[in-house]
Order: C-alpha cells, then sequence, then structure tokens
C-alpha cells in the first residue's frame, strides 16, 4: 500500500464515519423531546462541517499528522450533538463538550475506545 492508498483509504474512513452519524442525528433532531437542544445541534453541525472539509483538505495533501487532531475535534463534535439533541438548555450549558463521548456509547458500541486510541 502506498501513501495514495492510505489517503485513500482514510478519506472514505472519514466519509462513510460522517455520513452514518449525521443520518442518525439527523433522525433525533427531527423528534426532540425538548427543542432547546434543536438550535445548538444545528450550529455544531455547521461547525462539523467545516471541521470535515478541513479534514479532507489536509488528508488530500498528505497532512496526516496535522488531520489528526481534526479527526478528534470531529469525534467530539459528534458526540456532543449526539448528548445535546434533546436536552434542555440548562443541561447544555452545563455539558463538557470533550466529556460527551461517553453518551455516544449509548449509540456507537466502543465508541470511546476509538475517541482514546485517537486522543493519544
Amino acid at each position: 500500500m502506498d501513501e495514495t492508498d492510505y489517503a485513500d483509504l482514510a478519506q472514505d474512513l472519514l466519509i462513510g464515519t460522517i455520513r452514518s452519524m449525521e443520518n442518525v442525528l439527523e433522525v433525533i433532531a427531527k423528534n426532540p423531546k425538548n427543542v432547546d437542544g434543536v438550535p445548538h445541534y444545528y450550529l455544531v453541525m455547521q461547525k462539523l462541517q467545516a471541521t470535515y472539509e478541513s479534514c479532507l483538505i489536509l488528508l488530500r495533501n498528505d497532512y496526516y499528522i496535522e488531520a489528526s487532531p481534526l479527526f478528534r475535534l470531529i469525534f467530539e463534535q459528534v458526540a456532543w450533538a449526539y448528548s445535546i439533541a434533546d436536552k434542555d438548555l440548562a443541561f447544555i450549558e452545563k455539558s463538557i463538550k470533550t466529556k460527551s463521548v461517553k453518551d455516544l456509547n449509548d449509540l456507537i458500541q466502543g465508541s470511546s475506545k476509538i475517541y482514546k486510541k485517537i486522543y493519544k
């Protein structure tokens, strides 16, 4: 496998993961238990798109090391969006974005382990 294959693999993995998570989060956002989280959710999703595009630019230019913090940021953004999608404003204001990854385990088994590997 050469560098181009690794870049393609990383991009495909990133794209597939983000699309899967976006689909799940869209379903959650369309049926919120509490509407306070919805505007925050959509703001996070806008940030997620910008982070995602930045990560792809880095990967396409073979900046793998520089892209790794963005992988972590994408993971945190998805986890936070999931954790606040149907919560009230008091919960959202108290929540810590980087601590939301454990909530993602409810949706994706083993996500905390993946996050720990990315974080190192």
